[in-house]
């Protein structure tokens, strides 16, 4: 219990600290933002006083970094998190996975009836800290394996819309709206960031290449590079969309008989184990009661 109290404590202090420190900057740090757009640059908005800012970034500098795949990694949850903010949170999951192993000596030690040994709380604490960093690793990757699963169906559904739409004779912004309108999801809101550029001016295959950043996944860059060499050449876009689809369909069934191939093997457990020793003990058991009935 104390040394959960301590680490407690310890954690106040240094958000006390980086909440002081945030506060001290010079004149010429706080002025420039308001200053900077003079040179033709836009002006950046004034910096926050955040507590967590500091915090994180220097939690960030001393757990283990790969800045570049964790970038991608959260960029491919849909999240606006930072890399910084996620090393944070996963500061504060090895901090309660650190608290719960230290807790678990004491609280076997008040629940047991004699003197408890509080030796092992250290090593459990460690392996609590542990723990949490790998569970928080864990669940980031849960997070992209469902988005990826919630793009990879949503996917022929706006396929096969944008071939309808470009096959009644509207156009690519008129297709991507039609998208981004009828599926709510991530690929609508995709569709619909890449709508935004092109009205914002930017070009369509320019818009197009921005968009496997924001959905992840092998379709989105295949689809991204067919629709980009069919707009550059000329080539019928419908086509194209309905090749795109008919592939993705294809890699939807693979992919399903794979999943209920290893789905058997899984089912073979509870049969094997569960069901069949069941079976065989209600055979075996009225013709064991009958030989023990006629052999005295």
């Amino acid at each position: 219990m104390r040394m959960a109290l301590a680490l407690c404590s310890a954690w106040g202090l240094v958000l006390v600290w980086s909440g002081i420190s945030a506060g001290w900057s010079r004149l010429a740090a706080r002025v420039e933002p308001f200053l900077n757009g003079l040179d033709g640059s836009p002006v950046a908005p004034p910096p926050g006083r955040s507590v967590v800012a500091p915090v994180a970034a220097r939690i960030a500098r001393l757990l283990p970094s790969e800045a570049p795949s964790l970038g991608r990694r959260l960029a491919e949850t849909g999240s606006s998190l930072s890399v910084e903010g996620f090393r944070y949170e996963q500061a504060c999951w090895m901090l309660v996975g650190g608290c719960l192993g230290a807790a678990l000596p004491v609280l076997g030690a008040v629940a047991a009836t004699g003197p408890g040994r509080l030796g092992g709380a250290p090593v459990l604490a460690a392996v609590g800290t542990a723990a949490g960093f790998a569970a928080r690793d864990l669940w980031l990757s849960h997070r992209i394996a469902l988005r990826r699963a919630r793009v990879a169906e949503d996917l022929p559904v706006a396929l096969d819309l944008l071939t309808l739409s470009v096959m009644a004779g509207e156009s690519v912004q008129a297709a991507f709206a039609r998208v981004a309108a009828r599926l709510p999801g991530d690929v609508g809101r995709a569709f619909g960031e890449c709508l935004g550029d092109i009205r914002a001016g930017s070009t369509t295959p320019r818009a197009l290449e921005r968009l496997p950043s924001r959905l992840p996944g092998r379709p989105i860059a295949r689809l991204v590079d067919s629709l980009c060499t069919a707009i550059d050449r000329g080539a019928p876009l419908a086509d194209t969309l309905v090749a795109q689809s008919d592939d993705l369909r294809d890699a939807r069934r693979r992919h399903l008989l794979e999943t209920g191939g290893k789905r058997e093997i899984l089912m073979l457990i509870p049969v094997v184990f569960l069901i069949l020793p069941v079976i065989v003990c209600f055979a075996l058991y009225p013709g064991l009661v009958t030989l023990d009935l006629l052999v005295p």
